[in-house]
């Protein structure tokens, strides 16, 4: 079916809910994504086996490879604890395409993608909370490696944000240990959210459950930020920093509004627009740069058009929404297939007539209560 700008091209069923998706960036995987799944098992006969606590958390991670053939299932899959978020680094590591995970056992994983495109775990390491009497989870992470996307690098940092309202900085070295180097205590509730300022790697910007924007410069320490933004209406839940235009920062809410950021004027920021549903995750179009893809809870899934809006003076503007779902919108991501590829891909299918004279890209979209995943062409073009 096709949804405005959108044509599904597979949908799945996760049977597990599923809230995260992610495209690996780095070739010659590109054609590589996962989902993961976040399953809370309430207390019955089952569980109160061996004093199980009453309620636990269990996911998956599914490993998918696009291709032109009919089929489409996972040629991979994980049993671990509740995946809350995935991160690809952007960059190879000593060589090496790696996945991060973080979970609800307050783990933060560390995956190679071997040559037979599969996952290896190669590290683990906890993260740390401020009260070890009281249940934590992790709940996002960032590579600190985009604005080098695709140079092989070494001792590369990642944060991670947990639900005591803190976050920690790992290094991982060179061979493969995660080290937790610093830890900032910055939300009275849960910090949703974390991520670096690709331009300037020590600067860290978190979001939490308390409404508040914090920024953070790690060569001074993680003790106090460096700003604190309190202009959201709800928590904060979604951070992603430009990796082509330097100072773009987009933010997102539970208050249902997708905001643009000018990282060196964070008192305001530049632009708010309507998303119609709490704005759970955001990212930039990895080619361009200039569109945002949102996973916007109730609302859906949207497109905004962002730089072509600011640079002729508009507030950016919803140009295309993906209304193939019938739960919360929690997972999205752009595949980094360029337009040759995908033409070689589904040329020949029946899909190949829909790619004629038009500018595509793929993305994917999952959803929770109805655990359901969807690959998608989406047109760039106006016709």
């Amino acid at each position: 079916m096709a949804t405005s700008k959108f044509t599904t091209l597979y949908e799945w069923d996760t049977v597990q809910s599923a809230d995260s998706t992610e495209w690996c960036p780095l070739a010659p995987s590109q054609s590589i994504f996962v989902c993961g799944t976040y399953q809370i098992e309430k207390e019955d006969d089952k569980a109160t086996e061996n004093n199980a606590p009453p309620t636990s958390r269990h996911g998956r991670i599914y490993v998918f490879e696009l291709s032109n053939t009919n089929s489409f299932k996972p040629h991979q899959v994980i049993d671990l604890p509740a995946v809350l978020d995935m991160k690809w680094s952007q960059s190879y590591v000593c060589g090496r395409i790696l996945l991060g995970v973080v979970t609800a056992t307050a783990k933060l994983l560390i995956f190679e993608l071997k040559e037979d495109k599969t996952l290896f775990q190669i590290a683990e390491a906890p993260v740390e909370g401020v009260d070890d009497s009281k249940e934590i989870l992790a709940l996002s992470l960032d590579w600190s490696n985009a604005k080098d996307a695709g140079v092989s690098q070494r001792d590369v940092h990642i944060i991670v944000s947990h639900s005591q309202g803190g976050a920690n900085l790992f290094l991982l070295s060179d061979k493969f240990e995660l080290l937790v180097v610093d830890k900032c205590w910055g939300h009275e509730y849960e910090a949703w959210i974390a991520a670096f300022n690709y331009w300037e790697s020590s600067l860290i910007m978190t979001g939490g459950d308390d409404c508040i924007l914090k920024g953070w410069d790690v060569r001074s320490g993680l003790s106090s930020p460096i700003f604190v933004n309190k202009s959201h209406n709800a928590g904060v839940t979604s951070l992603h920093s430009n990796a082509l235009f330097e100072n773009l920062l987009i933010s997102g809410s539970y208050d249902e509004s997708l905001r643009v950021w000018d990282m060196r004027k964070m008192k305001n920021p530049l632009h708010s627009t309507e998303m119609f549903g709490g704005v759970w995750r955001v990212k930039w179009n990895p080619f361009s740069f200039d569109m945002i893809l949102t996973a916007c809870m109730h609302g859906g899934f949207n497109v905004v058009n962002c730089l072509n809006s600011i640079k002729s003076g508009a507030e950016p503007q919803i140009i295309a929404s993906y209304k193939n779902h019938e739960s919360i919108a929690y997972g999205a991501d752009w595949s980094y297939l360029n337009e040759e590829s995908i033409k070689v891909l589904f040329d020949s299918s029946e899909y190949g007539q829909t790619l004629n004279g038009k500018n595509h890209c793929i993305v994917s979209t999952c959803s929770f209560y109805d655990h359901k995943l969807c690959i998608s062409l989406f047109s760039k073009s106006d016709s």
